[in-house]
């Protein structure tokens, strides 16, 4: 997702320490043979260990080629940051009136590289379509609007998945993630300073205080996302709340409430939608294609079964790569408004708040945090 906090700050990385191995005395002890008996049930390698017995070249050989015994597993202790100036203000003055104009201008430049992109894509894809039905499949006749210029299209489905996305994510994110509404008051037990600072800056800029959601997964997850301010929805994750203090949960809502008093919210929640779709077949087709595998290798099938399986997983996890090439090289013109819109949104923060330390313990711990839940699973959440 297009506001997911997932910074990564140099530093900030589990520290592995392999624990040293207790030597026992006696087992680094030689065994003492006192009798002609036991010296002829020693073993060889003792017996050279004693010098009564030479090595010969291929013993060497093969005793260098002999696995190694299993090395201790390393105890991974996370990373704890110490703080040097984690105070927050007491008195502090306003940082003025921000200029958006840059950022409107970076939106603009986005909006016409990614329409370039999206229409150059679609234009390839029904160009080379018609010319493998042509040439390839006689019985099928070539797709006849496939010949006509998509901008027309493109610009209605980007203007209706914009004004749509606030709905549509919340049946995707309730769908696929449990999302849960969660009330100022539930909001509060975790971190009365956010609500009050909600309420504050919603009052000042003269907008509606967002709906707010939950998500009970553990990666640590902030993002907002709506076509208006009174559709704008806040979501943060269970994993969030648990991994920050009070003051630093209160940064994180301030800054995703940034994104809606700088308006870039409505862009990016368009740009989320569009990159929904290739990331979502990429998603289910990869599972798709798992599972065709897994049943191809249960041995009690027939193997017809078992071709049609893996005939199946195959072409699913081709379809899969091509849906990620197709969200790789969209997302691709988005990068850098994603990170430029960031300087805003910490800037609203941190004059709404007083508390720009704050905020940077809340994204280290997000980092942190992250890291921990991706070395637990053994991968990165979808």
């Amino acid at each position: 997702a297009s506001d997911v906090y997932k910074r990564q700050v140099e530093g900030a990385r589990p520290v592995v320490r392999v624990p040293r191995p207790q030597q026992d005395e006696a087992a680094v002890q030689l065994p003492s043979i006192s009798s002609t008996a036991g010296s002829a049930t020693a073993s060889p390698a003792t017996e050279r260990a004693r010098g009564e017995v030479p090595i010969s070249g291929s013993e060497v050989a093969a005793e260098a080629a002999a696995p190694l015994p299993e090395a201790p597993a390393p105890e991974l202790e996370n990373y704890q940051p110490g703080w040097r100036q984690a105070d927050r203000a007491k008195v502090w003055n306003p940082l003025g009136k921000l200029k958006l104009w840059r950022l409107w201008l970076v939106q603009l430049g986005t909006a016409i590289v990614l329409f370039t992109l999206a229409w150059s894509t679609l234009k390839l894809f029904m160009g080379t379509t018609n010319r493998l039905l042509y040439f390839t499949i006689n019985f099928i006749r070539p797709i006849q609007a496939f010949y006509r210029d998509p901008t027309q299209f493109l610009v209605i489905t980007f203007v209706v998945l914009m004004v749509a996305s606030p709905w549509v994510l919340d049946v995707w994110l309730k769908f696929f993630y449990q999302r849960q509404p969660i009330a100022l008051k539930q909001l509060s037990n975790n971190s009365p300073e956010a609500v009050r600072v909600l309420s504050r800056v919603c009052q000042q800029k003269k907008i509606p205080l967002p709906a707010l959601s939950i998500l009970p997964v553990q990666e640590p997850i902030a993002m907002t996302y709506g076509c208006l301010p009174r559709f704008a929805r806040i979501v943060v994750s269970q994993g969030l709340l648990d991994s920050l203090a009070e003051d630093e949960i209160a940064t994180i809502y301030a800054a995703e409430l940034a994104h809606i008093v700088c308006w870039d919210f409505v862009f990016m929640s368009g740009v989320t939608m569009v990159l929904l779709i290739p990331y979502t077949l990429y998603w289910r087709l990869a599972i798709v294609s798992d599972l065709g595998y897994q049943r191809s290798q249960v041995p009690s099938i027939q193997e017809i079964v078992r071709f049609l399986c893996l005939l199946a997983a195959g072409l699913a996890a081709a379809l899969s790569a091509l849906a990620y090439g197709i969200y790789w090289l969209l997302r691709l013109p988005t990068l850098w408004l994603s990170r430029q819109r960031v300087y805003y949104s910490d800037r609203v923060a941190s004059d709404a708040t007083g508390n720009p330390n704050g905020l940077i313990r809340a994204l280290l711990k997000i980092t942190i945090a992250t890291a921990e839940v991706i070395q637990q699973q053994g991968r990165t959440s979808y």
